[in-house]
């Protein structure tokens, strides 16, 4: 089995963490940093993330044993809307996920997550609703 098989096994419990193996649309906060997570953190391992739009970007991290979350690299712009290929060296291909920028006029946990179902941040929605209640 790959790394990816590993991975999909496993999900995070955070609302708040893009987890590396699965693709999709990924709601952040700009009132905090973005995290990045991994299932498994027994090893070593490089994150490879390339921005897909203008301005061309790419960032390459050591991401430490034991250690299953990181911050996203400071290296690579976040931008509302952008499209980013993530991959963890060792994995079998690289997952495809689009950042959403969460408005800070939303007064309250039901609201961000509406707003965040709109956007295909469905899973983190329904984590967000599941830990705020």
């Amino acid at each position: 089995r790959g790394l990816g098989d590993v991975y999909k096994r496993q999900t995070p419990t955070n609302p708040w963490v893009i987890n590396v193996a699965q693709m999709g649309n990924y709601c952040i906060s700009e009132r905090r940093p973005t995290q990045l997570w991994r299932a498994r953190a027994n090893s070593n391992q490089t994150l490879i993330i390339n921005h897909m739009g203008k301005p061309k970007a790419n960032s390459k991290t050591e991401w430490p044993a034991k250690t299953s979350t990181l911050v996203w690299p400071q290296d690579m712009p976040q931008l509302d809307g952008s499209t980013y290929l993530i991959r963890v060296k060792g994995s079998t291909s690289a997952r495809k996920i689009v950042l959403h920028f969460i408005p800070g006029n939303l007064n309250n946990d039901a609201q961000r997550a509406g707003w965040m179902a709109t956007k295909g941040c469905r899973k983190q929605a329904k984590m967000l609703l599941e830990t705020a209640f």
